[in-house]
């Protein structure tokens, strides 16, 4: 998945595996109607009650011929010895033969790539399953990390937007911004605005807290940046620090200097906490 500041998009995937082993043993909260056959699939997760919760309570009450037997990852890592994560993973979904996997973004690209994961547009249109009705661009991106193939779709995503003020960008003579930005690109226009001016007058090329208007913090700032980036601090299955590496010192130094230049919303100081609505209104 392309990464843009502009928007940002998470996704849990639901996928369907190459190894698809189905029995007539019956798994789930619901029973099956009398005399219809049952098909039960096996679905790695974490947590059954929560799976249930989110989705099975409601797919099994739709389709009650179909149960689930679900397989906890909870504890697949840990008694590694001396394999990497992805070979204990690779054994472990050769030793349970599922069904069906719940992924986040990272590991549906890897799942693809190792070949784990059948390929799902034969399958839709066999059985005229309506791809349209999902929200537009969101299977296009599943084909993109799928090569072009379509390997998994997703019940939930959410979104993350930068909003701008036009007005602003043209009084200050400073070019609007666009879709695909970079943290590297969002940080340099934002070093572009005017830093002067007392708490009612002046402005800040960014505010960006996960709480509306909220200061950005160093630590929050380098945190987006290097996730953004697809950093780590320890690579975990070479058991290595990377945190001293040219990409992570890139993100620090920008992130250092971005804080202290004045562009960057960061002072609590500064921070709305109580007033009326137009003070409110006023503080923005």
């Amino acid at each position: 998945m392309n990464r843009t500041w502009l928007q940002v998009v998470t996704m849990l995937v639901i996928s369907c595996l190459l190894v698809v082993g189905c029995t007539s043993e019956s798994k789930g909260p619901i029973e099956p109607k009398e005399n219809q056959e049952t098909t039960t699939l096996k679905v790695i997760y974490h947590d059954s009650e929560l799976f249930y919760k989110q989705y099975g309570d409601l797919f099994t009450t739709l389709n009650n011929q179909i149960q689930f037997e679900l397989i906890s990852d909870a504890d697949i890592y840990k008694d590694m010895g001396d394999k990497t994560k992805e070979e204990v993973y690779a054994e472990f979904i050769r030793e349970e033969q599922p069904d069906i996997l719940i992924l986040d973004a990272h590991q549906f690209k890897n799942q693809i790539n190792d070949g784990i994961l059948t390929e799902l547009d034969s399958l839709s249109t066999r059985d005229n399953y309506n791809l349209d009705e999902f929200v537009p661009g969101l299977v296009d991106q599943f084909r993109e990390l799928g090569g072009g193939g379509l390997y998994g779709l997703t019940p939930s995503f959410s979104s993350k937007a930068i909003f701008y003020n036009k007005d602003l960008f043209k009084k200050n003579d400073i070019e609007l911004p666009s879709d695909g930005m970079s943290w590297y690109d969002i940080i340099d226009l934002a070093h572009r605005f005017p830093t002067e001016g007392d708490k009612q007058t002046r402005v800040y090329g960014y505010s960006g807290g996960e709480v509306y208007e909220a200061p950005m913090d160093l630590v929050t700032l380098i945190d987006k940046m290097s996730q953004a980036e697809g950093l780590a601090i320890v690579n975990t299955d070479k058991m290595q620090v990377t945190i001293d590496t040219d990409a992570w010192k890139k993100v620090i130094q920008t992130a250092i200097k971005a804080d202290q230049s004045g562009a960057i919303f960061n002072s609590m100081d500064e921070l709305f906490t109580s007033g009326t609505n137009e003070e409110f209104y006023d503080s923005q």
